[in-house]
């Protein structure tokens, strides 16, 4: 689902364009909730069916979805050519994401990399923007620092 996110936000932003006046579209803002929704690792239903209760293999996978889709949409945001439209979509979308410590904290630090140039290129020129971001940026920080002390008190142990 998320390989597919990011280029089902695109080529619905672009058919939304395209329409007729007569036609209608659901909202991009829909369409990009519903995907935040079906990839948020904590409604994974696991093997006894019943809602979050994820075991083993699956744990892993799941938790580290929604940080699969913040690299995506980060380097689209980052994107030279990507519309005020998408790059607003893209925006919204990351401010739901869940992202959570993982045990592989470089991709939480390419994250956190790309976040700060976002700020850099000065991206988020809005409030709404700048908002989204600084919360990530917040959240990332302390899902590393959560990530380095864990993995300190295993070495102690």
């Amino acid at each position: 689902m998320v390989a597919v996110a990011v280029s089902v936000v695109h080529s619905l932003a672009n058919m939304s364009e395209e329409l007729d006046e007569e036609e209608e579209m659901v909202g991009m803002s829909v369409v990009a909730a519903h995907l935040v929704d079906w990839t948020d690792p904590r409604r994974v239903i696991g093997a006894t069916g019943a809602l979050g209760t994820v075991t083993g293999k699956e744990k892993e996978v799941g938790g580290e979805v929604h940080i699969s889709l913040a690299e995506e949409l980060l380097e689209k945001v980052l994107t030279p050519g990507t519309s005020k439209e998408e790059k607003k979509i893209f925006i919204s979308m990351l401010g739901k994401l869940y992202i959570s410590p993982t045990r592989v904290p470089a991709r939480l630090r390419t994250i956190f990399d790309l976040v700060n140039e976002v700020f850099e290129n000065k991206i988020a020129t809005d409030a709404t923007s700048r908002n989204v971001f600084t919360r990530l940026q917040a959240s990332l920080s302390k899902c590393i620092t959560e990530t380095r002390a864990q993995e300190g008190s295993e070495k102690e142990a």
